[in-house]
């Protein structure tokens, strides 16, 4: 969200844009898991399918907003991810004792 203020010129935080930002990123995230569950694309990772025949039947717009939505997806849970562990590491940080020689 720092990123987007720097682009647009906003110098001012404001909490109904952030509400809104986080609630479109879980609204994509969450079409991510339907697209990624649609597409079959568990059986592509694991193996169990050597070559994906996508669905011709889509549209381009369709396929490109369910490609999308899947990044996004994956892109949030690495974020999250990310969080949780610098988390966990400054947790660890503050409760480390000083070691005496």
């Amino acid at each position: 969200m720092g990123m987007g203020r720097k682009l647009f010129h906003l110098t001012e935080k404001s909490a109904a844009r952030t509400c809104f930002l986080r609630f479109a990123a879980a609204v994509l995230a969450i079409y991510g898991i339907y697209a990624f569950i649609v597409q079959h694309m568990t059986d592509y990772l694991f193996l169990q399918t050597h070559f994906v025949m996508f669905d011709e039947t889509k549209a381009a717009a369709v396929y490109f907003a369910e490609t999308v939505a899947e990044m996004s997806l994956f892109a949030a849970v690495a974020y999250y991810i990310n969080k949780l562990f610098c988390g966990i590491g400054k947790n660890l940080e503050r409760n480390r004792q000083p070691v005496v020689v």
